[in-house]
């Protein structure tokens, strides 16, 4: 029956939106193993440079800006930032709210990772600055706050329902 077609492509689309975003949020090879139901083992990574960015008097912001226009401000820069990984190779770790945590040399080891985070920022800084030039309801409001540490971090896979890449270490900590 056709109704039964369509049931069977909406569970494979399904099926294919969740194997994406599992791969959009963990390594590769992580997410690979997670798909077969194979336990991830803890990773120590002896040099990763992180990126944490995030909005600089944000509850200054919030009082000038309606929440729907505040909502698509972070939402672009995310945005921003999710293609700015791409372009430079850098791995995202996290959103929360209006922070972002990403990092190079992990999965896979990078001899520039901390150059990559470098530019990555650059680029970062550099958007926000344009975005802000561009919505006069900006001008002078919007700031980004962007820290940056080298060392070792231990990789991991917490949670039981919702399954999240985290990273341990005082590398973490210092960003």
């Amino acid at each position: 029956s056709e109704s039964g077609s369509e049931e069977q492509d909406s569970e494979n689309d399904e099926s294919e939106e969740e194997e994406q975003d599992l791969y959009s949020m963990f390594p590769s090879r992580v997410a690979q193993k997670l798909k077969q139901g194979v336990k991830v083992d803890n990773e120590r990574y002896e040099q990763v440079t992180l990126l944490f960015a995030d909005i600089a008097r944000y509850k200054r912001l919030s009082k000038y800006l309606a929440p729907s226009t505040l909502k698509k401000v972070v939402a672009h820069m995310h945005d921003v930032m999710d293609r700015l990984c791409k372009v430079h190779d850098v791995f995202k770790i996290e959103t929360t709210g209006t922070s972002y945590m990403a990092a190079a040399g992990l999965p896979d080891p990078q001899p520039d990772h901390a150059a990559r985070v470098a530019r990555f920022a650059s680029d970062i800084l550099n958007a926000v600055r344009e975005m802000s030039s561009e919505v006069p309801s900006l001008e002078n409001l919007l700031q980004l706050r962007v820290g940056c540490h080298t060392g070792n971090v231990v990789a991991s896979v917490v949670g039981n329902q919702t399954l999240r890449y985290y990273l341990f270490g005082q590398t973490v900590n210092v960003t």
